[in-house]
């Protein structure tokens, strides 16, 4: 018998692994032994295989379809199903191996030629096995399906829903990452593929939105009974979505073995247990630790095996996702040897019913979501991918046997053997486990995105011919008809897959916190405090030094002066508008208004003040005394009251009288043509809204946009400072675009104008390389993905700086109150 060798493989009839129709499998029709269509029914020798050589349709009803060629280059899916299962006996006898041997010795590895890489990928847990090398024209085309996947427009007219896209991610990093670990010397396909990857990514939000599937599994398979392998089987009160401890059902935490590591396989991979009850199975975990225990084992014992996908999300974090993937329900039938004879479908006491899902199942019929693969069938190795060779257990059972000396493994559970550290798990344990497990993974994502190869992750764009005036007149007429219907008329905006956007509009009224509600007492008195320098520790320092109301509630400078005249390094934003944030500060540090006035009062750098100084001078004036018993009803003085009426005060500061508001409420000629214009560009073509949406034009969410300035002069490693995470080094917090044109200087820094943020949004924002020394730098950071050049005009730049400018508000003067216990001014 040949040696089984990629390339014989490829030789041979397409044979398509993953298929919307093999759930037929498990259907009466194929049961009863009637031969179906598309695959072989049970009973047959090449039972579960296709019965058709041609490639089956694996995202779309087209074979043809770009994402149906991109899986069939990415995967082996070329079988010779004699190679499996129904040619062993004869090899076995040629070998002159007894039956015996065959079932109790390590005869796959031991007696037969394999390749060397069958070994490798043993207990790889893949749905198929990934091209390890490519042709001069699979290459071209792979380079080309990449391509149009990073871009939005083409990625947009392929994907139809956001777990399509997170399913195509995952085929595509699988294959990336078993070529990154093998040290495939192709570093420009390597680089597309991340950069594919990266511009399939989803928010966490979204992708922990998604449906993990076994409802419709479960309304899929119905009428489940475990009376044969042949036919499904789901147990009535299995259910691993709840969590709950009431279930017969135990979820057992371990340490993580070869074959269940998420950084090898892209799964989270969690184990139930159903030993009868939640008590029971704490007490066999706590004597599976003792070395002179044996082990009785239950009869009907219940075990489910949970493989949810494991993915990055758009700022490249990894994410255990509630998307199951397969799921594997296994029961012990004595007797418990493993031999020919046992009637258990892996011949080794156990029988198991097998569900995977389907590409197809998922995107072209959610009603058959997954299929059903009894674990006798052919079908099962396409799933486990051809480079495996099966005995009757199917080579699991190698490892997996219910009689193993020394009960190393009790009951054939691997997760229950004593070096696993087996225990009750905690609620998620398992997902937070696999994320951390996949650090590997996403640095090396990481490293492939920001390499130094011939791939331009971000090139400018020709920018796009220029209208004349007439036709401008003409296109700003047409969009004032358009916007001036209700926002819910409006055309949707582009955003990229994932993002979840809120429609820009008017400014919803303020929302004080139910521990520090308005009154007018408490905001006169805070509105003191922030006008009052005596707080700070040199007593030339108040709130209004960096946040002065006429200069739109910021300082107007680069960066703000601090204590003694010190250059801070960052630029002070305005207040206007804090009342509707959810986390304070550029890199979010605070999540309380109130706890950033304290900050603010504590920090050596900018007010150098002390918890017993604010007091003591808020204390020590008679008619602070008697605010502050107006305001919360005594005189007790706290620094967390102070910071309480300073943040009643700021949760004022809103107005909300901008021509852009005027225009909401019905004045369509608030906004010039221009800003009409802008207004269109902001929401669609400049792709602002994907982080500058919602009535406060911000996201409120951090992004790393390339101006970090990594090793250099201007160096600010944003959230990172407070968060510790690799991840975030150089994200801001997104600032809201109200009065922006007001509150220049721009950005963390305050290094730019409206003009020049304008032009390196237009240019996709910096992207800076790795010097030679920072080639293995965890920290180096990665711009968010949803950057990306537009190539837009002078004119419609100008337009958008016209929109940005009807977001300013109406000068109000603000005159500074009389602080008490001063003499008031001659």
């Amino acid at each position: 018998m040949p040696r089984f060798d990629v390339m014989m493989v490829k030789s041979f009839g397409k044979l398509f692994a993953i298929s919307a129709f093999f759930w037929a499998a498990a259907s009466s029709d194929a049961a009863a032994g009637e031969l179906n269509p598309t695959i072989h029914p049970v009973g047959h020798f090449l039972e579960g295989l296709p019965t058709s050589g041609q490639s089956q349709a694996v995202y779309h009803h087209d074979a043809s379809h770009p994402l149906n060629r991109l899986h069939r280059l990415l995967f082996i899916d070329q079988l010779v199903p004699e190679e499996i299962q129904s040619q062993l006996p004869a090899e076995m006898e040629s070998a002159g191996v007894a039956q015996r041997d065959f079932y109790q010795g390590k005869w796959y590895f031991g007696k037969r030629n394999g390749e060397d890489h069958d070994l490798k990928f043993f207990g790889g847990d893949v749905r198929v096995s990934p091209v390890r090398k490519f042709s001069a024209e699979e290459r071209k085309e792979l380079r080309k399906l990449l391509t149009d996947l990073s871009s939005p427009e083409q990625r947009t007219k392929q994907l139809t829903s956001p777990l399509q896209q997170l399913l195509v991610q995952w085929d595509v990093m699988s294959v990336w990452w078993q070529l990154e670990k093998l040290k495939y010397d192709d570093p420009e396909l390597l680089t597309e593929m991340a950069i594919a990857i990266r511009s399939l990514a989803l928010t966490r939000d979204a992708i922990e939105q998604l449906s993990s599937g076994f409802d419709q599994l479960r309304s899929q398979f119905p009428d489940s009974n475990n009376s044969t392998t042949s036919r499904p089987f789901l147990p009535a009160d299995f259910d691993p979505t709840t969590g709950s401890t009431e279930s017969a059902w135990a979820e057992i935490g371990r340490k993580s073995s070869a074959l269940f590591q998420a950084d090898r396989s892209l799964h989270a991979s969690r184990v139930f247990l159903n030993f009868g009850g939640q008590s029971a199975t704490k007490r066999l975990l706590s004597t599976i630790q003792k070395d002179d225990v044996s082990f009785e084992l239950p009869s009907k014992l219940q075990t489910a095996l949970v493989q949810s996908l494991v993915v990055v999300d758009e700022e490249l974090n990894p994410v255990a996702t509630p998307v199951i993937d397969e799921i594997r329900i296994r029961i012990s039938v004595p007797p418990f040897e493993l031999s020919g004879e046992n009637t258990s479908s892996s011949r080794d006491g156990s029988s198991h019913w097998i569900y995977y899902r389907t590409r197809a199942g998922s995107v072209l019929n959610p009603e058959q979501v997954f299929r059903f693969v009894p674990d006798s069938a052919q079908s099962l190795f396409l799933e486990y991918g051809s480079m495996k060779h099966a005995t009757y257990g199917a080579q699991c059972a190698l490892c997996h046997r219910l009689t193993n000396a020394g009960g190393q493994t009790p009951f054939g559970i691997r997760s229950l053997s004593k070096h696993a550290n087996a225990h009750l798990a905690t609620v998620d344990e398992r997902m937070q486990l696999a994320e951390s497990e996949m650090t590997k993974v996403v640095e090396r994502l990481k490293s492939r995105l920001n390499s130094t190869t011939t791939v331009k992750i971000s090139a400018r764009r020709k920018p796009r011919p220029e209208r004349s005036e007439q036709e401008f007149a003409e296109l700003a007429d047409k969009l004032r008809a358009v916007y001036s219907q209700p926002p819910e008329s409006w055309p949707a905006p582009t955003v990229d897959n994932g993002v979840q956007w809120r429609e820009i509009g008017s400014l919803p009224d303020v929302q004080h916190p139910e521990d520090n509600p308005h009154s007018d007492a408490k905001e006169q008195l805070g509105k003191a405090l922030f006008f009052d320098p005596r707080l700070s520790g040199s007593g030339q320092i108040a709130c209004a030094s960096c946040h002065d109301p006429d200069l739109a509630w910021g300082d107007g400078r680069t960066t703000s002066f601090g204590h003694a005249r010190k250059m801070l390094a960052r630029n002070a934003p305005s207040i206007r508008y804090v009342a509707f944030q959810e986390t304070f500060f550029w890199d979010g540090r605070t999540k309380k208004l109130e706890d950033q006035a304290i900050a603010v009062f504590l920090n050596p750098d900018e007010m150098h003040s002390t918890s017993e100084h604010v007091v003591e001078a808020v204390a020590g004036c008679d008619p602070y005394r008697e605010m502050m018993c107006e305001a919360f009803g005594d005189e007790k003085i706290t620094l967390e009251r102070i910071a309480q009426a300073i943040a009643c005060f700021e949760r004022t500061i809103i107005h909300g009288r901008t021509r852009f508001d005027a225009f909401l409420q019905g004045k369509t000629n608030a906004l010039s043509d221009s800003a009409i214009r802008g207004m269109d560009l902001f929401r669609r073509d400049a792709r602002c809204m994907n982080c500058h949406h919602g009535p406060l034009l911000s996201d409120g969410k951090f992004h790393e946009v390339g101006l970090s300035y990594y090793g250099r002069k201007y160096q600010d490693l944003g959230r990172y400072a407070n968060t510790g995470e690799a991840v975030d080094v150089g994200k801001f917090r997104t600032p809201t675009l109200r009065d922006v044109t007001a509150t220049t200087p721009l950005m963390h820094n305050g290094l730019f104008e409206l003009p020049g943020v304008l032009n390196m949004y237009n240019a996709g924002m910096p992207t800076i390389k790795r010097k030679e020394e920072q080639v293995d730098d965890k920290l180096f950071p990665t711009k968010s993905p949803l950057l990306k050049p537009l190539g837009l005009n002078r004119q419609d730049l100008a337009d958008l700086a016209a929109f940005l400018s009807s977001l300013e508000e109406a000068k109000l003067r603000v005159r500074p109150p009389e602080l008490p216990g001063l003499h008031p001014s001659p």
